[in-house]
């Protein structure tokens, strides 16, 4: 339990509307303004604006701020990693389903802050890889695509995002008439897959490729017809492929898929995500209820496996690296997992990629229904 750490000085005003929030001068723009008791927290010291006039607490920059319960943020990403349910987790340590799923969605902004700080400024060393990794939100009937863009030799995965897709594939008549009864109420935007992989794949890449050490990059795909047209339809990437720094090679997807396989780092995180992911097993009973919360999950899985799982598990001894090291990751940007790593809470940047701003605001559309925003207003302070 936390107690009062007079060393705390708040970095900035928490409200986004004052004028201390984005560049504070020194440690005279606030007042310490009292304590109060919580059960969760303790003693908790706090502050005035001398500006804004208003009070906020040493636990606004937490991330643990509001809760009501702590719980161990590394059991958190067990969960994650080992393809525990929500459910079973809750369980096992005696809280509610929904109280996970809160904690997985404050990880998730975690996760996409520090993967944020990791490549705005990363060099790229290696050519990439892409491809989109099919699974399905509430029912079959509502299949989609992860699309991922991963480095070639890293397996370090730079960018991801979401999309539905319409169910295809072999049906009976009376699948057939429900797909056509669903799409009478909800149908998939047009378009919907090729702006999916601009956004988690084109984007990421026109910003890496742009600050490139390598004479030209190639990224690797399959012959999916609509991915070249995504690569060479986006505006952000057009004067990169007319340069040559970016070239588009495709490849047979029933190639062998081994080590010298272009796709193979793709393939690769395919395995991964299906092995380690409780709701990407194949035919899994627990699968995803909602499709941004299955997303949360993927980038506390993605950025945790880029940062903490090494780069081979049967390296011999005293050889062990993680991705991030292969990828050539700032080793500053990386935050030691045992120096207080699930710390401070993150703010929301406009300099985030578009997929995650739709992530951070809940924005990807769910069948049927609005997307659970869980706490929404809060994170956007």
């Amino acid at each position: 339990m936390d107690t009062i750490d007079n060393t705390f000085l708040p970095p900035h005003c928490t409200y986004r509307d004052c004028s201390q929030f984005h560049t504070p001068v020194g440690n005279t723009w606030f007042l310490k303004c009292g304590t109060h008791s919580t059960k969760a927290h303790g003693i908790v010291q706090r502050f005035r604006c001398r500006h804004c006039h208003r009070t906020f607490s040493r636990q606004t920059f937490d991330l643990d701020f509001c809760a009501k319960k702590r719980i161990n943020w590394q059991d958190i990403c067990s969960v994650v990693k080992n393809s525990i349910s929500d459910r079973a987790f809750a369980r096992y340590i005696q809280v509610s389903p929904s109280t996970v799923g809160h904690k997985l969605s404050r990880l998730s902004k975690w996760s996409q802050l520090y993967h944020h700080q990791q490549i705005i400024d990363h060099n790229l060393q290696e050519n990439v890889c892409a491809d989109g990794i099919e699974t399905f939100v509430t029912s079959q009937f509502y299949p989609g695509h992860v699309n991922l863009l991963v480095g070639s030799e890293s397996q370090f995965s730079y960018g991801w995002d979401f999309c539905f897709l319409r169910r295809k594939g072999r049906m009976t008549n009376a699948q057939k008439a429900k797909r056509a009864q669903i799409e009478m109420t909800w149908k998939i935007p047009r378009g919907a897959l090729k702006k999916s992989f601009q956004r988690g794949v084109a984007k990421p890449l026109a910003k890496l490729g742009s600050q490139t050490i390598l004479e030209k990059v190639i990224i690797n795909t399959d012959e999916h017809p609509l991915y070249s047209k995504a690569l060479t339809g986006d505006k952000s990437l057009a004067s990169l492929f007319s340069e040559g720094i970016c070239i588009h090679q495709t490849v047979n997807s029933k190639d062998h898929r081994d080590t010298n396989n272009p796709l193979f780092s793709v393939n690769y995180m395919d395995r991964e995500i299906r092995k380690d992911l409780a709701n990407h097993v194949r035919e899994t009973t627990r699968h995803s209820q909602e499709p941004n919360m299955m997303m949360d999950r993927m980038t506390v899985y993605l950025v945790q496996h880029n940062t903490e799982k090494r780069f081979r598990i049967k390296a011999p001894k005293g050889m062990g690296t993680k991705h991030w090291i292969v990828a050539g990751i700032k080793p500053e940007t990386v935050i030691n997992p045992r120096k207080g790593k699930f710390r401070e809470r993150p703010w929301f940047t406009e300099d985030f990629e578009e997929s995650f701003k739709i992530l951070w605001k809940r924005e990807i559309p769910r069948p049927h229904g609005t997307p659970k925003r869980i706490q929404a207003n809060f994170w956007m302070a």
